[in-house]
């Protein structure tokens, strides 16, 4: 009986290959950081690690910094900085978005918020699109019913349950 070879990653190929790139797309995976003007579209665009309170960053000037103390209007701002790279790299997803942050405490398993820009993507594409179901008489709110469908909760522990078949 003929044995068939399982399935391979399509990455797999991509992350394995001994060919070493120079420079900025080179390879098949790029890996880098949020770079203004480097709005190039890509196929699958992921962003790791949009936890509250990291992403956009904080202004939080040094202490000889004079101009912070009185900002003016044009003054750059190093979160608007943040927000503007997020939306350039959402605008360079064609085919697939993924967006990561940490969910949920390590220490007491409570759920813990996105950043606040992907809190407000999220309610955005609850404004502006329509689900197939939407005329059920539902008790969640619209950004509630596209989280349940766009978002995937991963246990805390990589020996949960939910990993092996578990229905819980």
């Amino acid at each position: 009986q003929k044995v068939t070879p399982p399935a391979r990653n399509p990455c797999a190929g991509a992350l394995a290959s001994s060919v070493r790139a120079q420079g900025f797309l080179a390879g098949g995976v790029t890996f880098c950081q949020l770079v203004p003007m480097r709005s190039i579209p890509f196929k699958a665009v992921c962003m790791l690690g949009l936890n509250d309170g990291v992403f956009p960053a904080n202004d939080s000037p040094l202490g000889f910094d004079l101009m912070a103390s009185k900002p003016r209007a044009a003054d750059r701002s190093r979160r608007n900085d943040d927000r503007q790279l997020f939306l350039e790299a959402l605008l360079s997803a064609r085919q697939r978005l993924l967006i990561t942050y940490v969910g949920q405490s390590i220490h007491d398993g409570k759920p813990l918020p996105p950043s606040v820009l992907v809190s407000e993507l999220l309610d955005h594409v609850a404004r502006s699109c329509r689900l197939p179901d939407e005329n059920l008489g539902d008790a969640l709110s619209r950004t509630e019913r596209f989280e349940a469908r766009l978002m995937v909760r991963h246990p805390l522990k990589a020996w949960s349950p939910r990993y092996f078949g578990a229905s819980t």
